[in-house]
């Protein structure tokens, strides 16, 4: 894969040191932290599942099984937690239905000048992940720890995901999968089936009911072990950045869970979609002009909005038109996680002011 050294210049101007984490929903919520607001609390009275929240204590009893990610990986690492600049190639899965090389019959044009070389190529048995081949290495030159960072917050108790399976039968069945951001713990997590955490408000349509997550894929299968969603809804991606929020929107979300022998032990999985350039451009001016009003706009902006969109490589509704200019990118993480349970309803989050109205 080759990266632009202006584009790696482009990134440094702006990203400077942050740290990454993923939240699930089912599209942008308007509950999230906004530009200028990096997660400050509301001053109004806590509910009953706050309360279970704040309060250390034991989880509440629910139907199903609850799974919390312990690691992240973007594709930096591959997964003995080894560096690969080949890694990204093993997380996500084939969204296009092609196994593509280097010079393909039957895709979307580069985008902004970008070489098919550096747009193409696929991973493992077709696997699309353009935010991990060229989005991920630009972030690295400039924080090399990024991803090491990333998973001490969710070692510290800072945030992870959550997996809601309701009962099920290990060898083959349909089952609903619910999942959910999760608030900080008040300990260390110790990922050993003990932890309780407890579910952001934005992961759930009515904060009085934790079952009313805003991602759930009803129809998900479960054969031999093997977990696959259908590919209707999206999750986030929130980048905290000086203060404020970056988010990344991916659609036609995919997860795939495999599991050990024993379906209540430590498990790994892959989870796919597609970035819509433009609304990931966009989201990245409010970031620009919270950092500094005068990047919401102007030659310096158009730079950053050049190198991302470089790398698109799918059109965002997930098909291919060698007749047009590709206008998504793909994505794809993976992750481990082990038994957990929920304790309640994190606290509000306020919004902030737009910076680029």
């Amino acid at each position: 894969m080759g990266t632009n050294q202006g584009d790696t210049m482009n990134l440094r101007t702006w990203l400077g040191t942050f740290t990454l984490f993923a939240v699930a929903c089912s599209g942008p919520s308007s509950t999230r932290p906004q530009h200028g607001d990096a997660g400050s609390t509301s001053s109004h009275d806590a509910n009953a599942n706050d309360a279970n929240a704040n309060d250390a204590g034991p989880c509440l009893s629910i139907q199903g099984a609850v799974f919390a990610i312990d690691t992240l990986y973007f594709g930096d690492l591959d997964w003995d937690g080894r560096e690969d600049n080949s890694a990204w190639m093993l997380f996500g899965s084939n969204l296009d239905g092609l196994d593509s090389n280097a010079s393909p019959q039957n895709h979307c044009q580069p985008a902004a000048g970008a070489s098919p070389e550096s747009v193409y190529t696929d991973g493992k048995n077709g696997i699309d992940n353009s935010f991990g081949k060229t989005i991920v290495p630009l972030l690295a030159s400039v924080s090399p720890s990024f991803s090491s960072r990333v998973n001490d917050a969710i070692a510290n108790g800072v945030y992870s995901w959550l997996f809601k399976l309701d009962p099920f039968d290990a060898k083959e069945a349909s089952v609903s999968t619910k999942v959910f951001a999760a608030d900080s713990l008040e300990n260390l997590p110790s990922f050993d089936g003990t932890d309780c955490w407890p579910i952001a408000r934005s992961s759930l349509n009515d904060v009085s009911d934790i079952e009313s997550a805003t991602v759930s894929f009803p129809g998900s299968k479960l054969v031999q072990g093997q977990l696959t969603t259908s590919s209707l809804n999206s999750f986030q991606l929130t980048v905290p950045i000086s203060g404020t929020t970056l988010v990344l929107t991916a659609h036609h979300a995919k997860i795939e869970i495999t599991f050990e022998d024993d379906p209540s032990a430590s498990s790994r999985g892959r989870l796919s979609g597609i970035v819509d350039t433009e609304e990931f451009i966009e989201e990245a001016r409010d970031v620009l002009g919270f950092m500094n009003p005068d990047m919401c706009s102007g030659p310096a902006f158009e730079s950053v909005a050049t190198s991302i969109r470089r790398a698109s490589d799918i059109m965002k509704d997930g098909t291919q038109d060698p007749a047009s200019t590709c206008n998504g990118i793909s994505i794809g993480l993976g992750f481990t996680m082990t038994r957990a349970g929920i304790r309640g309803v994190g606290p509000a989050i306020e919004a902030g002011v737009d910076p680029c109205p």
